[in-house]
């Protein structure tokens, strides 16, 4: 007989909320209903960059769905389940000719439904501010960043080629013979020589790199992207 099916994630960096707690909360939820509820499925330490279908338990559930199995799915916040509004929208509408309803208890405090035009208005609403908010925080982190930069501050804790830390451990000054080195990157780059060719210039001239014994391709082709960036 088909059921609601919970669904729950964290990733190996998310401290927010642990899988038992979301599995407690679906379960619960599912309870004072008196809705048909088999299980929740748990994705645990599994990156929302992995798409929700190439997870291990996002995988069963799309399976079990495919197969007839469930009526619903229920999920504690959009972010337990897909990266970008863009992909939630998207796989909501796949659900909905599906007929399976999606549920989300914890949308700005409030549950919603994607069985009613009304949940599916304010899902939308408000995933796409959250998907806003998170642009947001995004841009300000990168002018930040930038504005250090620009500053000689250290701006994270692995100093890059090309610099040295000072002595009050908070500010970046350049490397002379880094620079040097730098300089004949970039500009063997632009006179089209590939990044191995650059390699065995490098090598020939006695450069070494900073935090290898030996350099290679992919890491000159970071060094000259980086300041291409700057």
């Amino acid at each position: 007989m088909p059921s609601y099916v919970g669904y729950a994630r964290t990733s190996t960096q998310d401290q927010s909320i642990s899988c038992h707690d979301q599995k407690e909360r679906i379960e619960k939820y599912a309870q004072s209903l008196g809705w048909s509820y088999s299980q929740t499925l748990v994705d645990e330490g599994v990156s929302s960059r992995t798409a929700m279908r190439k997870r291990p338990a996002g995988k069963k559930l799309f399976e079990a769905i495919a197969q007839g199995e469930v009526t619903g799915i229920i999920i504690l916040k959009l972010d337990r389940a897909w990266r970008s509004v863009i992909e939630a929208l998207t796989e909501m509408n796949s659900l909905e000719k599906m007929g399976v309803e999606l549920v989300v208890l914890d949308m700005g405090g409030s549950s919603f439904n994607t069985n009613s035009s009304t949940g599916k208005l304010l899902i939308s609403i408000i995933s796409c501010l959250a998907q806003w908010e998170r642009d947001v925080i995004s841009e300000r982190t990168s002018s930040a960043l930038q504005y250090l930069k620009s500053q000689g501050r250290r701006v994270s804790g692995k100093i890059p080629y090309g610099y040295d830390l000072s002595d009050d451990g908070k500010h970046v000054t350049p490397n002379p013979l880094e620079q040097e080195a730098i300089e004949l990157m970039v500009s063997l780059r632009a006179k089209g020589h590939s990044y191995q060719r650059i390699v065995l210039n490098l090598v020939r001239r006695g450069y070494q790199p900073k935090y290898s014994l030996s350099w290679s391709s992919m890491t000159v082709r970071n060094i000259v992207l980086r300041y291409k960036n700057q």
